[in-house]
């Protein structure tokens, strides 16, 4: 999403911008797909593929990306003036978990679980998310919280 709304800036300011994404997956489900549909609007290519080797044409100093774009099976060797990466991402938990025995999932964010009760994941450590998603996922975490001490 984040790179969605970063090419909504650069075609208002350069209409005539020529912009690739290349991806592995789009989340914009739900209140997120209008916009996704808005980005669609703008003249972009999108290829479903995650660059291989990203290099420098000696003669023009262009970016060449190479690429297989997933959907057409095709290998892609393209060239821009200017390459952005935008990068996932992942919890500090994947690295370090909290000092606490707390459930995890294949990718480091916080699961809440019945093994490990008291401990709510919130925010971008139990799930990738913007702030409104983060706010609601912490006033979750919040309720569960007072609920099991009223239980308890």
């Amino acid at each position: 999403m984040a790179t969605l709304k970063q090419i909504t800036y650069v075609k208002k300011q350069y209409p005539d911008a020529k912009v690739t994404i290349y991806y592995m997956d789009i989340r914009a489900m739900g209140k997120h797909e209008d916009f996704y549909n808005k980005v669609q609007e703008y003249d972009i290519t999108m290829i479903k593929g995650k660059p291989s080797e990203i290099k420098e044409d000696a003669e023009s100093k262009d970016v060449i990306v190479l690429s297989e774009n997933q959907i057409t099976q095709e290998i892609t060797e393209l060239k821009y003036d200017m390459v952005v990466l935008a990068t996932g991402m992942a919890p500090a938990t994947a690295a370090a978990q909290i000092p606490a025995a707390a459930a995890y999932d294949v990718d480091g964010f916080v699961v809440n679980s019945s093994d490990a009760p008291g401990i709510y994941g919130a925010g971008c450590v139990a799930k990738p998310g913007d702030v409104a998603s983060s706010v609601q996922g912490a006033t979750a975490a919040v309720i569960k919280a007072i609920q099991s001490t009223v239980r308890g």
